[in-house]
């Protein structure tokens, strides 16, 4: 098996398993985006966005990353509310480069 290099982030990244309590780990790390997938058990990627959505005056920019590649499963996610639609496995340089221009949209739309 191939060593995995490891680079230094400029991000920091909190793990959570929990889909029943998104809001409350979103309110305890204040993420600018949150990854979502959209297949869990507990709740949907889909469900998650709505609950975050409709519970938190500035929630997250959301990316849903999934095995769910269809046009219609885009079509869904940007429904939905998502800012990206990744197919897993997941381009780590598209990732880094869509985290990026999101929280530069972010910060730019903060100044207004």
């Amino acid at each position: 098996m191939g060593r995995v290099r490891s680079e230094p982030s400029p991000y920091q990244v909190r793990i959570e398993t929990a889909a029943r309590r998104p809001v409350a780990a979103v309110e305890a790390f204040r993420p600018q985006v949150a990854i979502l997938d959209l297949g869990m058990p507990d709740l949907s990627g889909f469900e998650v966005a709505a609950l975050l959505r409709s519970t938190l005056s500035n929630p997250p920019a959301l990316i849903a990353l999934t095995g769910y590649g269809r046009s219609g499963d885009r079509r869904r996610s940007e429904a939905a509310g998502f800012a990206a639609h990744l197919i897993k496995p997941v381009d780590v340089r598209a990732l880094l480069g869509l985290l990026g221009s999101l929280l530069r949209e972010r910060a730019d739309g903060s100044k207004s």
